[in-house]
């Protein structure tokens, strides 16, 4: 909502600045509701595609690409997750072993979307930081994902800090849908409604729809 915003205000002005200038003041806006100043929800909204940041000084964004073939199943369950409260969570520091994991699958994860390399980003999605304590927010979580796997999902994680859970696959045929089901019915199980969609990854960006 803060790059809609920053968009839009920018467009009513004659649109004097362009998507990369407004990064920093939608970032900014974010930051007064989520307490924490990153930019790696409003860039890629703002450009599309994935893109990388850096919030601390020296402030950095670009953006590295796009993977076609890749299909993005979202479930959001009725559960509140507020993101400040989310990231107050987490620890100050993680184990050598954490961090060694979770940097290399970070740079795979940029090198798939680089060279639009489907496999590459299934075999990195693999978070044992951040995850295993987020998920203690989210009822059923371990069976969701693992059902969802069981369905044929390359991978499941958290999106961002929650609650919405997100698991991919390559497949175009019904696959996304028996994974979307296969999580929807394991979050009833748990007396939890949720909202569901199969969608890609948008490499345009924010932009005005007639």
């Amino acid at each position: 909502s803060a790059a809609a915003a920053a968009f839009a205000t920018n467009h009513l002005y004659g649109e004097k600045l362009s998507k990369a200038d407004l990064i920093l003041p939608a970032t900014k806006a974010e930051e007064y509701v989520s307490g924490g100043f990153f930019a790696d929800n409003t860039a890629p909204c703002l450009l599309g595609g994935a893109t990388l940041t850096r919030s601390k000084l020296p402030f950095d964004v670009t953006k590295i690409g796009h993977i076609d073939n890749l299909r993005i199943i979202l479930v959001t369950p009725d559960v509140i997750v507020l993101t400040r409260e989310a990231r107050e969570m987490l620890p100050d520091t993680v184990s050598l072993d954490g961090f060694i994991n979770n940097m290399a699958n970070s740079c795979l994860i940029s090198a798939a979307f680089a060279k639009n390399d489907y496999d590459l980003f299934a075999r990195s999605v693999n978070d044992v930081v951040i995850e295993p304590i987020r998920a203690q927010l989210i009822p059923g979580y371990a069976e969701v994902k693992e059902n969802a796997l069981k369905a044929g999902a390359d991978g499941v994680a958290i999106s961002g800090s929650g609650p919405t859970l997100f698991a991919i696959t390559n497949h175009t045929n019904s696959r996304p849908f028996l994974i979307e089901d296969a999580m929807v019915r394991t979050f009833k199980k748990y007396g939890i409604g949720s909202r569901s969609i199969i969608t890609e990854i948008d490499s345009v960006g924010t932009r005005l729809i007639d």
